[in-house]
């Protein structure tokens, strides 16, 4: 069985009967996104908390910042996840991808049309461009584009190789991206930084560090203590006397190539590795999983989902507002892995029919046209 290691996870046909795939790593991939909705429900739509929040309300300061940065880590975690597996670039692959981002965009007009909704000409034609305007989808895509080349370099390097290779492109993460947000780094925003990733995924499953073997316990532990180590950091760079010694550092906080945000989802991905279990409900729901970015994501659609979050961060407080939040969130997950059915239905039905339209004739059907 090989593992197709794109976001839209599938196994190549065999003719002995497949045992089932394991759902441990398809589980981290929804409760990654889920991760990705809080970020984008929390910082990105409320703003950054200020030091005049932690000033009136200390539990709602430490509340939004807790959250976000236990939820930091999901974009490290899906990368994480192909690297393990590996990329085997394919034609269907990079077609099913783009294909996600057309469906949704123009789907996403149609119905804000339908319902009398007014938006910009401008930016609904930017969302049908291939990528749609999403920075993931983007890196991502480039990353794809670029396995090859990671594979063979991959076949081909010692462990010691490697080693020396992943310590150089972290140290450069962290210090160039991580203490000065250099263009190349970009706070994790890019494929550079999606290439150390992958690299280090696939050096984890190739040759079994040490770490690797660590106990779910020390994993999750780890993960906490690096969650509050960034809640800390972000504590010092919005408090008034740490706040201009944190600048002139040059530390970034809220970023994918934070040392802490690495380590943090390496631990949360080793946990995941431990956990063996097979359920045909959470492969099927993994599978749709990219839905859930690419529709709140779509530009079209994310002013009403920050208005909504906005909402409910003003009308609630306290346990309430989290209540709220969760409900609006699993509800935003399970509206998009429904419509991403009608996407996989479309997907599917234009698949058959350019198969059927562009199909070569099978090798004994050529021999008996020759006969």
């Amino acid at each position: 069985m090989i593992y197709r290691a794109t976001l839209y996870p599938y196994t190549m046909t065999s003719p002995s009967p497949k045992p089932p795939r394991e759902s441990n790593f398809e589980l981290l991939r929804l409760v990654a996104m889920a991760m990705v909705l809080i970020l984008h429900a929390d910082f990105l739509s409320l703003g950054e908390p200020s030091h005049a929040l932690f000033s009136r309300d200390a539990w709602a300061f430490s509340g939004r910042a807790f959250w976000e940065f236990l939820a930091l880590p999901a974009v490290n975690l899906f990368v994480l996840i192909s690297g393990w597996f590996g990329i085997r670039p394919s034609w269907r692959g990079a077609l099913n991808l783009l294909f996600t981002v057309f469906f949704f965009n123009l789907l996403a007009g149609v119905v804000l049309t339908v319902c009398g909704e007014s938006f910009e000409t401008g930016d609904f034609l930017k969302s049908l461009y291939p990528c749609g305007g999403l920075w993931f989808i983007q890196s991502y895509l480039l990353l794809f584009i670029l396995s090859p080349v990671l594979n063979a370099f991959i076949a081909s390097a010692d462990r010691s190789t490697m080693e020396r290779l992943l310590l150089a492109f972290f140290a450069s993460a962290f210090l160039l991206g991580w203490m000065r947000n250099t263009a190349d780094f970009s706070d994790g925003y890019s494929v550079v930084w999606f290439m150390a990733l992958y690299l280090f995924a696939r050096y984890m499953r190739l040759h079994r560090p040490a770490f690797t073997r660590l106990p779910r316990p020390v994993c999750l532990g780890a993960f906490l203590v690096c969650t509050l180590l960034n809640c800390g950091l972000f504590f010092l760079s919005k408090h008034p006397s740490t706040a201009g010694a944190m600048k002139a550092s040059g530390i970034q906080t809220v970023v994918y190539e934070s040392p802490f945000t690495f380590l943090a989802a390496v631990s949360l991905f080793l946990w995941f590795e431990k956990c063996h279990f097979t359920s045909r409900i959470v492969n099927l729901l993994a599978a749709s999983s990219l839905s859930i970015y690419v529709i709140h994501k779509n530009p079209l659609v994310f002013p009403y989902f920050k208005d909504t979050c906005l909402q409910i961060f003003g009308d609630f407080d306290g346990v309430a507002v989290l209540a709220v939040m969760a409900g609006f969130l699993l509800a935003v997950m399970a509206g998009s892995l429904l419509l991403d059915q009608l996407r996989l239905w479309a997907w599917k039905r234009l698949e058959k029919g350019v198969g059927a339209r562009f199909a070569l004739p099978q090798k004994d059907e050529r021999s008996k046209k020759k006969s």
